[in-house]
C-alpha cells in the first residue's frame, strides 16, 4: 500500500498547465442556490492549487455557509460516483473566529472524512491537492492542516462550489509533479477545451446542486465524529 503523500513532500516539481481556468471565479449566493463551476482534467494531472478569499457569510438557521474545492471520480460497475472535497465553513461571528475547514468524501448515500480544524479566513487561504495513481488524496489547507483520504475511482474532474456565502477562488492551477505518465506523453499540450477558459460553458452557466453537480451542497454537514487537528 502506498503511503499518503502531500503536495509539499512528494518528489517532483509542480508544473501547472497554462490558462486552465479563469484568473478569478466569484460566487455570491445569498439565497442558497449552490453555485458550481467544474472542468474535466487533462490526462496525467496529479496536482491542483487555488487561493480562497472570503467576502461574506449569509446567516441561515439551518444551513452552513460553505465553499468547496472538489475532485470527482466517475461511477463504475464496482465503485460509486465520488466527490473528494476540501470544505471551508465561512465565519459567522463579528471577529471571523468560528470558521472551520475539513476534508470529506461524498457519495450519493454517505459522507465521510478524517475530521476538521479551525480555519483562518482573515487572509487568503491557499488550498493544495495532491493525488496518487492508487487513489490517495492529500489536501493541505494553508500549511496548517493536512489530511488524507482514499478514493477507489479515477479522478477526472475538478470543481468549485459555494452556498450561503460569497467567496472568491483565485488562480486555480492544475498540473503534474513527477515523471510524465507514459500514456499521457503525447497529450502534454492538452491544456484547455477548444473554447478556452473565457468561453467555458461550465462557467458561463451557473448551475445548482439540484442539477446533480455535487451532493448536498446546500446541506453540508460536519464529519459525524469530529476529531481535533493534529
Amino acid at each position: 500500500m502506498s503511503q499518503p503523500v502531500s503536495a509539499a513532500t512528494e518528489a517532483g516539481t509542480f508544473e501547472p498547465i497554462q490558462a486552465f481556468a479563469p484568473a478569478s471565479v466569484i460566487f455570491d449566493d445569498p439565497t442558497g442556490k449552490g453555485f458550481v463551476w467544474d472542468k474535466a482534467l487533462p490526462c496525467g494531472v496529479n496536482r491542483a492549487t487555488v487561493t480562497l478569499k472570503f467576502h461574506k457569510a449569509y446567516v441561515n438557521e439551518h444551513k452552513l455557509p460553505v465553499a468547496k474545492v472538489w475532485l470527482h471520480t466517475a461511477q463504475t460497475r464496482s465503485d460509486p460516483e465520488q466527490w473528494i472535497a476540501a470544505a471551508v465553513k465561512a465565519p459567522t461571528d463579528t471577529y471571523r473566529l468560528n470558521a472551520l475547514e475539513w476534508l470529506e468524501k461524498d457519495t450519493d448515500s454517505e459522507n465521510d472524512g478524517p475530521g476538521y480544524a479551525p480555519a483562518d479566513l482573515t487572509s487568503p487561504l491557499q488550498i493544495e491537492f495532491a493525488w496518487t495513481p492508487d487513489g490517495v488524496v492529500s489536501v493541505n489547507f494553508g500549511g496548517e492542516f493536512v489530511k488524507h483520504i482514499r478514493t477507489s475511482g479515477s479522478i477526472d474532474k475538478i470543481g468549485l462550489a459555494v452556498s450561503w456565502a460569497k467567496f472568491e477562488f483565485v488562480s486555480l492551477k492544475v498540473g503534474r509533479a513527477g515523471a510524465p505518465q507514459q500514456a499521457c506523453a503525447t497529450q502534454t499540450q492538452l491544456a484547455t477545451s477548444t473554447t478556452g477558459p473565457t468561453g467555458d460553458k461550465s462557467l458561463a452557466t451557473e448551475r445548482t446542486a439540484a442539477e446533480g453537480m455535487i451532493p448536498r451542497i446546500t446541506e453540508p454537514s460536519l464529519p459525524r465524529e469530529p476529531t481535533a487537528a493534529r
